[in-house]
């Protein structure tokens, strides 16, 4: 599945505008999957179509944390492989978090990082 391919998938799917809010639900440090919003219309019908939606990962959102929100989640189809998706929003503390658009999400995957921190040492 693709981004454009999901965008229509939920743009039909969407009766009631759930997107937005399900979308913010699973970005930043706190974010939450569909799970949390089983009682709306857009998760049930995509259900009954044989979609999971779940929330894999997200940052941001919340003072000290700079500008960075975003979050992960994945699409997978009558169990078949899931496909990972990323929506990137910002933050700042006079106005709170935002998405930048709630369907411009790109198709990702997780590759390892190397990381190296700055430590302080006595000799």
């Amino acid at each position: 599945m693709n981004s454009e391919d999901l965008v229509e998938l939920i743009q039909d799917n969407d009766d009631k505008n759930e997107w937005g809010e399900i979308a913010r639900g699973m970005c930043g440090d706190y974010g939450e999957g569909p799970e949390s919003f089983e009682d709306g219309d857009l998760i049930d019908k995509l259900e009954k179509l044989g979609y999971v939606l779940e929330h894999e990962d997200g940052e941001g959102g919340r003072e000290g944390g700079g500008e960075d929100f975003w979050g992960v989640f994945s699409v997978s189809k009558n169990g078949e492989e899931k496909t990972y998706f990323r929506l990137q929003g910002f933050y700042a503390s006079h106005y709170g978090s935002e998405l930048n658009d709630i369907y411009s999400f790109e198709k990702v995957k997780k590759v390892p990082v190397q990381r190296y921190d700055w430590v302080a040492y006595k000799k």
